[in-house]
């Protein structure tokens, strides 16, 4: 992922792109849409990662107090029900397709009625 942004932020250091943290965001994900396959393989892995996410840094969770785990515990759970509604769909369209070509496959070589 790190060279579709390279792109943009070849020589420079951290901060000097000029780029909000929001419109880095937005640029990578536009990037990947333009992927043949729209980039899902590496949203995919992010996603993978978000939904094993385990370690909530105590210095911005406790200390600061900038994020609540309460919150992020409960959206990370929301995110993994999400996931699963998204592959059993995938998995029912899977299924639905693979008997519809079987029963193409069975009428090859046969005399049409």
């Amino acid at each position: 992922m790190q060279a579709i942004l390279n792109a943009k932020t070849d020589d420079c250091t951290e901060g000097e792109t000029g780029l909000k943290r929001h419109e880095i965001i937005d640029m990578l994900f536009g990037k990947l849409d333009e992927c043949p396959d729209s980039g899902l393989d590496p949203f995919r892995a992010m996603l993978q990662s978000l939904l094993t996410w385990s370690h909530f840094d105590p210095y911005y969770f406790d200390k600061l107090r900038k994020l609540d785990r309460a919150v992020a515990v409960s959206n990370l759970e929301h995110l993994k029900q999400m996931q699963e509604i998204c592959d059993a769909r995938i998995k029912s369209d899977r299924e639905r397709r693979v008997p519809t070509r079987q029963r193409a496959s069975s009428y090859v070589g046969r005399p049409a009625c």
